[in-house]
């Protein structure tokens, strides 16, 4: 079995500590003060008693001599009188009892007269007196036994009778005068006197004192505890304080503080523990203020790099799907080509009413076609913006003119408030403005239902510029938020809507270092956020477009056609033979292998073809025959391409995108074969 183990405070073993040293040294203290009042009171005692039996021997002398026992009887009573004298025996030389007397139940002397002699001369030689213990059990004397020697002087020669003439000092000393004797006064013993001193009154004074030192530890030793136990209060308590103190911080209370009474090591203790709880108050604190700022922090990185990664994707589609659309335009363009080609030469010729009313219908669904792809090239347009210093205020106010029916239609509230103070950057206005027009469709499609409030404001912030686009309308759910501006993504009812409206202005605004931002709720509205950079103007060189004049072509000339795509090379082929000599080629390889044998005054060159493409011709002639590279004109249908667009512009030639107008071929055309560019 094991037995718990008892678990002391400190308060405590302090108390049973002081309390065992008191309580030690009083009885230490007691013990030598009781040994050393016993000791002085038997040292009185022998020396009274030894006082009262010399007395009594000195007075016995006569009555011994004579033996009168009267006399030594009234000496012995007037022993008896003195306290603490428990009995008197007066013996002769001979050891004969002369008088004897016991005071009740006194202890008798059983020592021996002989014994007494013997000591007297062998263990105190010189001494009258001889004190000896006298007890019933060994080690616990009852009284003293006190036996002094009677005495008596002679003079050491007789008188002239020859008798011993005994008597006191003093009389021997005036019979050896008066009588003229000569010899020594010599003294020689004739008795013994035996006194009993009781130890009862000794024994009971011990025995008093004993007590008294008893009630006195007694007293030392409580108010010895109870001053401990006050000490141990002020000493203790502060600690116990510090210890609660130290057990509230553990469990994460640091506003507890411990009140200090005192100026001491103790007081001090506290003060310092009242000054590691504020530190570790403030250090808490500010550990909470990180976490929460690193929260923040951490939320705002993650939003952001979500934000990021949904810009990242978002452009990888935009990238993606443009590679996709470039393509597809260019063929579609290819494909637009002869179409419109065929119809302007039908329209030109003398036909009936019904063939011009179908080549009518087929023109418009051409330019209709023409518009589709015009659009889709807008979206994966990688052209930089042409972007002129201006006040965006002036693009907003002429974009709103644009919605401005659809606002009235719709019964919706217009609130415009424009930063008249909005600084000038550098932008592209007709992107901007489609960025603009788009977002505001999509606001006022939002509210053409039950109408509703279009908030428009503008502002500066952080040397950014904003426009806020708010409407009241059905909102935008929380799923579709992160997609609203991938390609193709609408909500809207076929027919409403190609999902390209807002992909396009995200587009332009990344295109001028900006971003637009969301805020929407389903049913309650929703904001787009326009930021884009101020921007100080730049020295930009812009070639603006001629507008293409109808030429007569007087100048008859030879034209080689290098076209891979055979409708368009077929287009171009009837379009010209009429009034020029015509040569054709499918890809470049064959076309340079014609101009090694040839010479032409005009080359119409496609950019895009298998084997050797129109760049790479370009390149070679600039090489091999210099001075024809000045006679090229190059046809494509990907002008919006950035790779296409940079070339175009270092090979400084003219060129012409599909599809295009007979006009503005005709009138390069003219102008190559009059020298004019």
């Amino acid at each position: 079995m094991q037995f718990k183990k008892i678990k002391l405070g400190l308060s405590l073993k302090f108390i049973l500590l002081t309390t065992l040293l008191i309580i030690l040294t009083s009885l230490t203290l007691g013990f030598f003060f009781l040994h050393s009042k016993e000791k002085d009171y038997v040292n009185f005692l022998k020396s009274r008693g030894i006082a009262l039996s010399r007395t009594l021997a000195f007075n016995s002398e006569y009555g011994v001599l004579t033996s009168n026992t009267d006399v030594l009887a009234k000496l012995a009573q007037g022993i008896l009188q003195e306290s603490d004298v428990s009995y008197c025996v007066i013996h002769d030389s001979q050891g004969k009892i002369l008088v004897e007397y016991y005071l009740g139940n006194a202890l008798k002397p059983n020592i021996p007269l002989p014994l007494i002699d013997h000591a007297l001369k062998i263990k105190f030689p010189g001494e009258e007196t001889l004190i000896q213990p006298l007890s019933i059990k060994i080690d616990l004397p009852q009284a003293f036994d006190i036996a002094t020697i009677v005495k008596t002087r002679r003079l050491s020669k007789t008188h002239e009778r020859g008798e011993l003439l005994p008597g006191y000092l003093g009389i021997l000393e005036q019979i050896k005068r008066r009588l003229k004797i000569e010899g020594q006064i010599i003294e020689e013993k004739i008795g013994t006197v035996r006194v009993g001193l009781s130890l009862v009154s000794l024994n009971q004074s011990v025995l008093r004192i004993q007590k008294a030192i008893g009630m006195i530890t007694l007293l030392v030793a409580f108010v010895g505890i109870l001053i401990t136990i006050i000490l141990v209060q002020l000493i203790i308590r502060p600690i116990q304080r510090l210890v609660y103190g130290t057990r509230q911080i553990a469990r994460g209370d640091l506003t507890y503080e411990v009140k200090v009474y005192s100026r001491d090591e103790i007081g001090e203790l506290a003060s310092s523990f009242n000054q590691m709880t504020l530190f570790l108050r403030k250090s808490r604190d500010q550990v909470e203020e990180y976490r929460k700022n690193l929260e923040q922090m951490v939320e705002e990185r993650t939003r952001q790099l979500k934000e990021t990664e949904a810009e990242l994707i978002r452009s990888e589609k935009f990238a993606a799907i443009g590679e996709l659309i470039t393509g597809i335009t260019h063929e579609l363009n290819n494909k637009l080509t002869p179409i419109l080609g065929y119809v302007q030469i039908f329209k030109a010729m003398k036909t009936n009413d019904k063939l011009s009313k179908y080549m009518e219908i087929i023109e418009e669904s051409a330019l209709a076609a023409k518009k589709i792809v015009e659009s889709l090239l807008k979206f994966s347009r990688t052209t930089p913006p042409q972007k002129i210093y201006y006040n965006l205020n002036e693009t907003m106010e002429g974009t709103l003119l644009l919605v401005e029916p659809d606002i009235r239609k719709n019964n919706i509230l217009l609130k415009k408030t424009l930063d008249p103070q909005l600084p000038m950057t550098m932008s592209d206005p007709s992107l901007i403005s489609q960025a603009f027009l788009n977002i505001l469709n999509n606001a006022c499609q939002a509210m053409e239902e039950k109408g509703g409030k279009l908030t428009i404001q503008s502002y500066q912030k952080n040397e950014k510029i904003f426009f806020s686009i708010q409407d009241t309308g059905v909102g935008i759910p929380k799923e579709n938020l992160m997609r609203i501006f991938d390609p193709f993504f609408s909500t809207k009812e076929v027919g409403k809507g190609t999902g390209l409206g807002l992909s396009i202005s995200y587009g332009i605004i990344q295109s001028h270092e900006g971003n637009i931002h969301v805020e929407s709720q389903s049913k309650e509205g929703s904001t787009f956020i326009i930021e884009l950079p101020i921007k100080a103007p730049d020295q930009i060189s812009t070639r603006t477009p001629i507008p293409p004049k109808r030429r007569r072509i007087s100048k008859k000339g030879k034209i080689l056609i290098i076209e891979d795509d055979p409708s368009v090379q077929t287009l171009l082929t009837d379009l010209l033979r009429n009034r020029h000599e015509v040569t054709t080629a499918m890809d470049g390889q064959e076309g340079k292998k014609i101009i090694e044998k040839t010479k032409f005054d005009l080359y119409l060159v496609d950019l895009r073809m298998p084997y050797m493409n129109g760049k790479e011709l370009y390149e070679w002639i600039k090489t091999a025959c210099p001075s024809e590279k000045e006679k090229v004109i190059f046809i494509t249908g990907d002008t919006h391409d950035k790779k296409t667009q940079i070339f175009l512009s270092e090979a400084d030639r003219p060129h012409l995108s599909k599809p295009f107008q007979m006009e503005s071929l005709e009138n390069l055309i003219w102008q190559i074969l009059e020298k004019k560019l």
